[in-house]
Order: C-alpha cells, then structure tokens, then sequence
C-alpha cells in the first residue's frame, strides 16, 4: 500500500447510496476511488494483506476486454487523508452514468443486457479457473450507458462482504445448495444471476426480507412467483429464464452455454410481453400475490402452533408409558458419579426423556435441568412425528466432541464435573449448532448419584444446514 499524491475533487452516490469518489493525483491524471467503509473492526489487518494479495495476483485490466462483460478490475489499496480506498481505472462511463446505479425495475431490455455482461464474465472467470467468489448481486453490477454493463470483479467484492454492512445482503443470493453448505459451481453463480435479474425487473425481491428465518426457509422452500405478475411488459421467454435459473436443484437450471445462448436470442428479438399479454397478467397478478401470500402465512401459522400441538399428543402417550412402568431404572448405589454425567448426556442424545430424568435431583430439574428436559421432550416428539409421517430419520439432537473434566474443586461428597461439546438442535431445515460448557454438581440421594446442580452456558452459537440425505 502506497502514499500517493491524490486529492479527493469529486463525489458522486447511486440511487441506493454507494459512492464512487474522483481523484486527481500530482501529475493531473485521474482516478476512480471506492471507499472501504469497514464496520467490522478487530480483522482490519487480516483484510487488508488478503486485498492486496488478491489484487497483486488479478491479470491486469488490458488483459480482460470486450465491450460485454467488461470486468472493472481493482487497481491498488490507496490510502488518502487517513482513509482507505479501493482504486480503479479512470472510465468516464462510470463516472458520467454513476447515479443511475442502484436503480431497480429495469426496463426488459436493461435486464437482458445485464444479464448477458454477468453471463459473460462468469464464462471468462470459468476460462481463467477463478471461480472462488460468491456470485452476483445489483450492487457488483456498473452501468456504462442506457443498456450498457460491467461488473465490478467478483473475487474482491468477496472478501469485502463480512466487513461491510452495505454487503451482508450478499447471502440472500445465496442458492439453497450454497445454504445447506455444498461448494459453489457454475450452476450456483447463474442461479445468483436469475436472482439479480429478479430484482432488477420487477423491484421486488422474490423472497421475504423481514427477518433473516423467514428469507433463508423460503428462498429453501418457495418458488419464485413468475416476474410477469410484478411486471407484465417482461416476456415470456425472459421469465422462463429467469424462473429456469432459480430452480432449487442446481441440476435443472441452464447451463452457462445455454444460458448465454438463451439471452443472446431474446437481445437480438426484442422479445417482450404482447399488449394481449400484459393485460392479461394485469388481471391475474391481484390474484396471484394474494395466493402467495396466504401460503405463507399459513406455513408460518403452523411452525408457530405445531410443536405445542404436538407436545400436547405427546404428552398423552408419554403418560400413558409412564403409568405403564415400561422403564427400567440404570442408576444403582453401584453407579459412579461420571457414569451419571455420561447418562446425562447419553440421555440428550438419544432422546431419552426417562433417563435424563433419573440423573437429576429434583432441585436440579427444577433449575439448570428443566431447559434440557423439555428440549428433549419437544424435539422427541418432532422427530417420531418426523419419521411417522415423513419416513425422515434426521437426528433432532446431536451431542458431539464431548469432553468430561473432573474438578479439583469438588469434593468426596460432592463431585463436581466440566462438560465440553458441541450440541446440535434441529429447528427446521437446519441445526442451530451451540458450543456449550456445562458444571455438574452431584451429590447422594437416598444412596445413589444424582446430579442436584447444574450450570449450562452458550459460549457460541452459528447455523448449521442439515447433511443432505443420501
């Protein structure tokens, strides 16, 4: 990272607010400069030497031409006044044609160009064996003229995603192979495409952005409604494209050749919605909007009432098993202290109400204890009413990396253990993975081991997608 002679002269900021600053240095040439606008703070450093590593090793920008899928290529990590700045070439085409940025409900035939320079690149990316990005968004896009494209390269505007706000949306474009943690493939980028052409026709992002849940389970369940009923001057054939690409399964997308093939026939037909067309869609939208919506919220209604339906049945059955005495007890005044705890966890993991009741006193159950209790009861019942109606063997609690500590500070009569692991709750289509560490305190109950305190702490928390089935 250099100390240049560069002075900021000019500004500028797209319809959704990313700025684009000029500078003109000593000798009066100029350049284009973005700013870094990290948030994160503490990896500062990190960043900066994988910048500029993936800077140095970029092919210079002669070495990428075309008038279709230009890719504008970062030049330098410049720092100007104290503050860091990614540089670019010169192009008066994106300084002219910048506040025209960040603008959605494209005309069709924006969209199709759009898509053809995002095509295109990732067809030269694919050439270079250069695919380690997180495909596209609106905001990698850079309008040239009225129907003219580039793209910011990708492989940096990846590593600026955990660093910068405006950028964590990114993940929203994420395939559902991406999200259930499969590698990125060309059918992934292209299925990013569709999405940023989804965007960009209609204004509307196809799926619900009112929390982070809600966005991840329908982009993993919901099809895109058709583009037509938010614009019905869109084509047919560019709405079959569009809703081609967004296929769940990466198998039943376009491929690149096809895809660019496809979109090279709409740009050289013009093709777009008949006045016939569009009126008809005109009166079907109303109706189809409202069909989506009331499936959504009924898929939502039943994820909020269906775990206390069900643990209503299950307590029933689980009665009617206990007043039948079909428990045979595994603690005895032989029993060890640490083959208590491992009881306790065996009992998590194999959702066994009976037994994690048994390793507990009632004072524990009472505090520390009940929150394992009824997470073992409610998730038995999902999983047997899993594997009743769905055949779906899914594991609903997973104890994994378990490491048992006895501490010095316990004594003879109460023995005190640390508990290490990994515990993975099935919420969905996914596992709301928690690093936990627990301190167990057991003592004598009418001459056997109990556990009578237990302190259990969240140290992490991340999401987890659920292995797929082979």
């Amino acid at each position: 990272m250099r100390e240049l002679g560069y002075t900021i002269i000019g500004a500028k900021e797209t319809a959704d607010g990313r700025r684009l600053y000029l500078g003109k240095a000593e000798d009066g040439s100029q350049t284009l400069l973005e700013a870094l606008n990290l948030t994160v703070s503490g990896r500062e450093v990190s960043l900066l030497r994988d910048l500029r590593n993936a800077i140095q090793a970029l092919p210079a920008p002669g070495e990428v031409p075309g008038p279709a899928g230009e890719v504008v290529m970062y030049q330098e990590l410049l720092r100007i006044e104290g503050e860091l700045y990614l540089q670019l070439p010169y192009d008066e085409r994106i300084w002219d044609n910048w506040e025209n940025n960040g603008v959605v409900g494209l005309s069709p035939q924006q969209v199709v160009t759009a898509a053809e320079a995002m095509l295109t690149v990732l067809d030269r990316l694919k050439n270079q064996e250069e695919l380690d990005f997180t495909g596209f968004t609106p905001q990698d896009l850079v309008l040239l003229g009225p129907e003219e494209w580039a793209v910011f390269d990708p492989r940096v505007r990846t590593l600026l995603v955990p660093y910068r706000a405006e950028d964590r949306q990114r993940r929203y474009f994420f395939p559902p192979e991406i999200i259930k943690g499969e590698r990125w493939t060309e059918d992934s980028h292209i299925y990013t495409i569709g999405l940023t052409l989804y965007l960009l026709g209609t204004g509307v992002f196809p799926y619900p952005l009112d929390g982070e849940e809600k966005t991840v389970t329908a982009i993993m369940r919901e099809k895109p409604l058709d583009p037509r009923y938010h614009r019905p001057e869109i084509s047919e054939s560019l709405a079959r494209f569009i809703l081609t690409v967004l296929h769940k399964e990466a198998k039943e997308r376009l491929g690149l050749a096809s895809a660019i093939e496809f979109i090279r026939k709409i740009k050289e037909t013009g093709d777009r919605a008949t006045p016939e067309e569009e009126a008809r869609l005109r009166e079907e939208a109303g109706v189809k909007l409202r069909q989506a919506e009331r499936r959504r919220r009924a898929y939502w209604w039943w994820q909020r009432t269906k775990i206390p339906a069900l643990v209503g049945a299950f307590v029933l059955v689980f009665l009617f098993a206990v007043t039948r005495g079909g428990y045979q007890e595994i603690i005895t005044p032989q029993t060890k202290p640490e083959e208590v705890v491992g009881y306790f966890y065996e009992a998590i993991s194999e959702l066994d109400d009976l037994k994690l009741q048994e390793t507990l006193d009632k004072a524990a159950k009472r505090a520390g204890g009940k929150e394992f209790d009824n997470m073992v009861v409610n998730l038995k019942v999902i999983h047997k009413m899993r594997l009743a109606y769905e055949g779906d063997r899914t594991p609903a609690l997973i104890v994994d990396n378990l490491k048992l500590t006895r501490e010095t500070a316990g004594t003879v009569e109460n023995p005190v253990f640390e508990g290490e692991y990994t515990l993975k709750i099935l919420e969905g289509d996914r596992y709301l993975v928690q690093e936990r560490r627990d301190r167990i305190i057991l003592g004598r109950v009418k001459d056997e081991w109990r556990i009578i305190a237990l302190d259990s702490q969240v140290v992490a928390e991340r999401i987890e997608a659920v292995p797929l089935k082979p």
